[in-house]
């Protein structure tokens, strides 16, 4: 049987443990902020005054030293709060993500089930993609920057598991692999390609394998 199937189901607790473990590290690297900007602002400052210090004394007629101080400070003060302002609401936004994420609940699984593929090289880094074989003459496509081949994948059962945010926003993405390593039918040259319309990912179109190269043609044919 070869299939996809959509469903949503609540997180398991690998999921949640994973969600859970990297709103642990942004909380984290959110309450460090503040530290890491003033040592930004300290070592900025002493590499100043010291560069300062240290001319004042090869040409005996730099700044006074509490003069070079305050052309530091006035330096590495503004720098350090400039860097605590741009990166603030990221490190804050992003736990809020995963917060959210775990107040939802649900992840979106789009299940795939073929043993016929195809695979077309890359072209211009724009990830990989497959055309899996379904029932009643059906093709799903698979591409994307997160799909490069592994020691699992492609794969004759695997799905993809979408968690998002209470407003929609993807937080995270997986892969599971439940079946057994799946080998191309044929590989389908980039230059091939290009004169192609490859579908979107996850879009499914009527054919079947064996006349991929037609269905896909530019010209129809």
């Amino acid at each position: 049987m070869a299939t996809i199937e959509k469903t949503v189901r609540p997180l398991s607790e690998k999921e949640r443990r994973l969600l859970s473990s990297a709103l642990a590290g942004r909380e984290r690297r959110t309450k460090g902020l503040r530290r890491r900007s003033f040592f930004i602002g300290l070592t900025l400052f002493v590499v100043l005054w010291g560069m300062m210090i240290i001319a004042t004394a090869a040409d005996k007629t730099g700044l006074a030293w509490y003069y070079s101080c305050l052309m530091s400070l006035a330096i590495a003060v503004p720098i350090s709060l400039w860097c605590y302002a741009e990166l603030r609401p990221k490190l804050i936004a992003d736990p809020q993500l995963f917060e959210s994420a775990l107040r939802r609940n649900e992840a979106h699984v789009t299940r795939i089930q073929s043993n016929a593929m195809v695979e077309f090289e890359e072209e211009e880094d724009e990830g990989a993609c497959y055309a899996f074989q379904l029932d009643k003459r059906q093709i799903v496509f698979v591409s994307g920057q997160d799909f490069y081949p592994s020691a699992k994948f492609p794969n004759t059962d695997f799905s993809l598991v979408d968690i998002h945010s209470d407003d929609g926003k993807l937080v995270e993405s997986f892969i599971e692999k439940n079946g057994s390593k799946l080998r191309p039918l044929r590989k389908i040259p980039a230059r091939q390609k290009s004169g192609m319309k490859i579908p979107d990912n996850l879009e499914t179109i009527e054919g079947d394998l064996d006349k991929i190269e037609q269905i896909l043609s530019s010209d129809g044919s």
